[in-house]
C-alpha cells in the first residue's frame, strides 16, 4: 500500500502521511492515529510503538476490494446493465460493513448532485440503497431531477436542506438512497 494509497482511504493529505512516517511531526491526533490504523490493519499501539509485530507477521494486509457499479442516475432499486457505465474495484475499508455490498452504488457528482461545502463536482458519492435515514445525513431525493439533500427526520416527516439553504419537506418516496461516504477519488 503506498503513502498515496493509505491517504487515499483515511482522508489524510499525502503530506501528513509523510510528516508522521518520517516522525517530523508531534503524535497525530486520535482521530488520525485511528484512521491511519485502520487502513493499515494494524493497532494503535504499533504505531505509538508500544506494540511490536508478531514474529513472522507481515506489517501491512493485502487490501481487500469490493466490485461496485458506477450508475449514469441514482435508483432506489438493483441497477440494471443498461444503467452501470462500469465496475469499479472499490477498497472495502471505504464501505459500511452494516451494508451488504448489493445495497451499495457509486455516482460521480454533477450539477443537483452537489452539496454546498460537502459534495462537489466530479466528487465519487457511494450511496447505498434501502437504508434508513438520520438526521444529518445526505440523502439523494428525486425532485423533479434527483439531487442532493442534508436531511431531518421531524414529527411532521422528512425535511431537507437544498443548494439555496432552503428547507423543504421531503416525500420518503422520493428518497433513493442515502450517501455513506463521499470521497475524491477511488
Amino acid at each position: 500500500m503506498t503513502i498515496r494509497d493509505v491517504a487515499h482511504v483515511t482522508d489524510l493529505a499525502e503530506s501528513t502521511i509523510y510528516r508522521f512516517e518520517a516522525s517530523k511531526t508531534a503524535l497525530p491526533r486520535a482521530d488520525s492515529l485511528e484512521a491511519l490504523a485502520q487502513a493499515l490493519g494494524v493497532t494503535t499501539d504499533l504505531l505509538l510503538g508500544i506494540d511490536t509485530f508478531p514474529a513472522g507477521a507481515a506489517p501491512i494486509g493485502e487490501m481487500t476490494l469490493a466490485r461496485l457499479p458506477l450508475l449514469k442516475a441514482p435508483t432506489a432499486s438493483a441497477p440494471t446493465e443498461a444503467e452501470i457505465i462500469e465496475w469499479c474495484e472499490v477498497p472495502e475499508m471505504l464501505l459500511p460493513a452494516e451494508i451488504p455490498v448489493e445495497n451499495l452504488y457509486l455516482l460521480q457528482a454533477t450539477g443537483q448532485l452537489e452539496l454546498k461545502d460537502t459534495v462537489k463536482t466530479g466528487d465519487i458519492l457511494i450511496a447505498a440503497r434501502g437504508t434508513e435515514l438520520a438526521d444529518g445525513n445526505i440523502a439523494i431525493v428525486m425532485l423533479y431531477e434527483p439531487a442532493l439533500r442534508k436531511v431531518w427526520l421531524k414529527d411532521a416527516g422528512l425535511f431537507g436542506i437544498g443548494q439555496d439553504g432552503d428547507l423543504e419537506q421531503i416525500a420518503e418516496d422520493d428518497v433513493l438512497a442515502r450517501v455513506v461516504r463521499v470521497t475524491r477519488e477511488l
